[in-house]
C-alpha cells in the first residue's frame, strides 16, 4: 500500500460505494475513503512475514545466529494475533 498500488488503494482504503447515493444516473463510479481494521492487521502481518523471511535467509546465508530473531518475530506475531 505504501507504493500506491491500484489494487491496494482500491481494495483496502477506497471501497466503491453505491453510486445511486450520489448520482441518480448511476453512470459514475464513486469511492469512499475508509479502511477496515482487518485490512490494517493484514498489512501488518504481511509486512512482518516479508521482513522476517528476508532477514532469516540473510542470517542463514552468513551463518549468523537466527534464534534471537525467531524469538522476536514469534513474540511480535503473538502480539498482533491477540489484537
Amino acid at each position: 500500500m505504501t507504493h500506491a498500488d491500484y489494487w491496494a488503494l482500491q481494495r483496502l482504503s477506497f471501497p466503491e460505494i453505491d453510486n445511486t447515493r450520489v448520482d441518480s444516473s448511476g453512470e459514475e463510479r464513486y469511492f469512499e475513503k475508509h479502511i477496515e481494521p482487518t485490512s490494517i492487521a493484514y498489512l501488518c502481518v504481511e509486512s512482518l512475514t516479508s521482513l522476517s523471511h528476508a532477514e532469516l535467509i540473510k542470517c542463514k546465508l552468513f551463518g549468523w545466529n537466527r534464534k534471537p530473531l525467531i524469538d522476536l518475530y514469534d513474540k511480535v506475531n503473538g502480539e498482533i494475533s491477540r489484537t
